[in-house]
């Protein structure tokens, strides 16, 4: 049995590795130009060539001159050409033309890209939602494949390509489908008894060269899932025979041993691609609908439990809602309340009844304003007027004749400054006026220390105007 297979670099291990044939720029294909080379794997190099006529920018595939064999003829490499044309889907490479060089090697012209592949994104960091996103595309374009019948057998993330995105999703394109099988095809679309492919995802069937059927896309592509989704292969080793001798026996690691938190959904999903018998493995539908249920699973835990998102807001009860109202009522009430004393204040250093009505109106004015929105309003409105002239009517004193007696009497500001004076004898002394109309005060007003301390001001104020200092 004669093997041939792909590393990561697409070169071949065996008899092919002599290196390519390279075209240098400026020679002609055809009407093709080459400009320069775009790269090289173990079958071919490709090119990047403009039309001589009209201009047209594309890639240009060449077979080395080693490569072709009595069971790899140029028939064979053109069968790329067929493939693609009988998927026609855009996430494949558009090959509009044929041809051969003077030496006759085949060569093919297709669509140039500019992006990177998937694998040299995946080394500079990939979030595994971005990563759901692209398997989600890479499943669309396979599902169109598998569908006419074809089988990539060599899916692996150099085969992979991104385009610039355009819109809401990421575009891609499935590259190398030159070892592509046609399930209808004739005999010569099948490699008998050889082993073909890249030994990191290799299928079972592939390594030990059997017909394959579609389940092999199946097994490389969660091969590619579990690298991108865990940052590792499943299987690894130093040389090809340890390499496919576990695809062959070993079980893959379970993915919680590379990721903790990895969602069940997932695990499950990359176990059943890993399958050793190609039954027990998943359709590409149900990967690509299992897939969609782990990118869901995965935006919610990147929204709950990102280190850089915010906290979501804990909801608040009806209960804690209407603490809160009452609390916010009760701060509005207090504020009224100082008002009430500091402008009874005002009020009970008039001298005569003349001015205690406009100081009340003005203490009842500002404490109204410090009340709380409606209903509260409503209730506490009534009381602390009624406190403010009750405090205003204790405080107020008798008219006199004498001019000098009109003037405002000091307020003490500090125990040390206050100083009583002497009581005058030419003026008689004479009883406090009692209450002209005693309301009764509301029971929430009664008991507010603020209203407390507007009462004990008022008592302390002598005769004459000045205020007692108390302790």
């Amino acid at each position: 049995m004669f093997t041939e297979v792909r590393t990561r670099e697409a070169s071949l291990v065996g008899a092919f590795d002599r290196g390519p044939a390279p075209l240098h720029a400026g020679e002609l294909a055809g009407p093709w130009r080459i400009e320069q080379e775009l790269g090289h794997g173990g079958m071919g190099t490709v090119y990047a060539v403009v039309h001589e006529d009209i201009g047209k920018r594309a890639a240009l595939k060449v077979v080395h001159p080693h490569a072709l064999t009595p069971w790899f003829t140029a028939e064979r490499f053109l069968l790329e050409a067929r493939v693609v044309n009988c998927v026609d889907h855009p996430g494949i490479v558009d090959i509009f033309e044929t041809g051969t060089l003077a030496d006759g090697r085949p060569y093919l012209v297709m669509e140039r890209l500019d992006g990177e592949t998937l694998a040299a994104r995946a080394q500079g960091g990939i979030t595994r939602e971005r990563a759901c996103a692209i398997l989600l595309a890479v499943c669309d374009v396979m599902r169109a494949a598998h569908a006419a019948g074809i089988v990539h057998r060599d899916l692996k993330l150099d085969n992979v390509f991104l385009l610039p995105d355009v819109g809401g999703g990421p575009r891609v394109k499935v590259l190398d489908w030159g070892i592509a099988k046609i399930i209808t095809g004739e005999p010569t679309n099948t490699f008998a008894e050889r082993l073909i492919g890249t030994p990191r995802y290799l299928s079972p069937e592939q390594a030990r060269g059997i017909e394959v059927t579609t389940r092999a896309d199946i097994y490389s592509l969660g091969v590619m899932m579990y690298e991108m989704f865990l940052g590792r292969a499943p299987f690894g080793a130093d040389s090809t025979a340890e390499l496919l001798t576990m695809h062959l026996r070993d079980e893959p690691p379970p993915p919680r041993a590379y990721w903790a938190q990895c969602p069940l959904v997932l695990e499950r999903l990359l176990l059943d691609m890993l399958a050793k018998t190609p039954e027990e493995r998943p359709t590409i539908e149900e990967v690509a609908a299992r897939l969609a249920e782990v990118r869901t699973h995965l935006h919610r835990h990147r929204i709950a439990f990102a280190p850089d998102a915010p906290p979501a807001p804990r909801p608040v009860s009806r209960t804690t809602r209407t603490l809160r109202t009452l609390r916010a009522h009760q701060r509005r009430m207090l504020q009224a309340l100082a008002l009430v004393a500091l402008f009874g204040g005002v009020a009970a250093t008039a001298r005569t009844n003349d001015e205690a009505p406009t100081a009340v109106a003005i203490a009842r004015s500002a404490a109204v304003r410090a009340l709380p929105a409606p209903p509260a309003r409503a209730i506490l409105t009534a009381p602390i007027a009624v406190a403010v002239e009750q405090i205003a009517a204790t405080s107020a004193v008798p008219s006199v004749d004498d001019p000098h007696e009109r003037a405002p009497a000091p307020i003490a500001r500090h125990r040390h400054h206050a100083r009583r004076p002497a009581p005058s004898p030419s003026l008689p002394v004479s009883a406090p006026p009692a209450l002209t109309s005693p309301a009764p005060v509301h029971p929430v007003v009664a008991t507010t220390p603020s209203m407390r301390h507007a009462h004990r001001v008022a008592s302390t104020l002598d005769r004459d105007g000045t205020i007692e200092p108390y302790p």
